[in-house]
């Protein structure tokens, strides 16, 4: 999720607030994920 901007052109930087989105997304599913495995011993790993 760490994304190094020094590497990447100005037109490729990632919209910081896009980027907390994507983040805090990421974090919730595997947060759900998680919580359901523990809850109901269950996964949806596909």
């Amino acid at each position: 999720a760490v994304v190094n901007n020094k590497n990447l052109p100005k037109k490729l930087r990632p919209n910081p607030a896009i980027t907390a989105v994507l983040v805090l997304g990421g974090l919730g599913y595997l947060f759900a994920l998680f919580y359901s495995l523990i809850r109901f011993g269950v996964t949806d790993l596909g």
